[in-house]
């Protein structure tokens, strides 16, 4: 009876009705994976990015490595992450946040190596013209010698443009490496 039942099952599956109606389930279920591998893909993108430009502020600020440590380091919040779930619900809150923190506090390193790296003069210029579109915005109250996150994160955004120009295209390069090697 039971063998009975198994090959009425699984003959059903393999009826022209029984494959149309598991075609939308298996379509819905691939699109929900591609829209979170999606969902961390913009997740990386923003917070490698956003990381990066605070790593570069604060080595054009002459910040020493233990400042950056702790003032830069662990600052992924809640807010911050809002809006960038995947719409299936398949990314959760702590894996989010999670994949956003590493992120970020590698690619603060990465970015203050960075601009350790370059000249002075670079540094110099780079922290005047972020300073300057400060300025030029309300933000006048910081002085330079500030070690607080809240500075470095607005000069950050006041350098964002000089910072995505360095590192957008190699994000760009290994974000599509990945895609080939998981097969979208």
């Amino acid at each position: 009876m039971y063998k009975a039942a198994i090959r009425a099952g699984v003959e059903g599956v393999f009826t022209p009705e029984g494959i149309a109606a598991a075609v939308p389930e298996l379509i819905l279920k691939v699109s929900d994976r591609v829209a979170a591998r999606e969902a961390i893909r913009q997740i990386k993108i923003k917070f490698l990015k956003e990381g990066f430009a605070k790593g570069v502020a604060a080595g054009a600020m002459d910040w020493s490595q233990e400042d950056v440590r702790l003032n830069l380091k662990h600052r992924v919040t809640h807010g911050r992450v809002r809006g960038l779930e995947d719409e299936a619900g398949i990314l959760t809150l702590s894996f989010i946040l999670q994949l956003a923190e590493n992120c970020e506090d590698y690619a603060v390193d990465v970015g203050y190596s960075y601009s350790l790296s370059r000249p002075l003069e670079w540094r110099q210029d780079l922290a005047a013209k972020g300073m300057k579109l400060l300025k030029k915005h309300g933000y006048d109250k910081w002085s330079p010698e500030q070690r607080e996150y809240e500075f470095i994160d607005k000069l950050a955004w006041a350098i964002r443009s000089s910072t995505n120009a360095i590192v957008g295209p190699h994000l760009e390069i290994q974000l599509a490496v990945a895609r080939l090697k998981d097969g979208y």
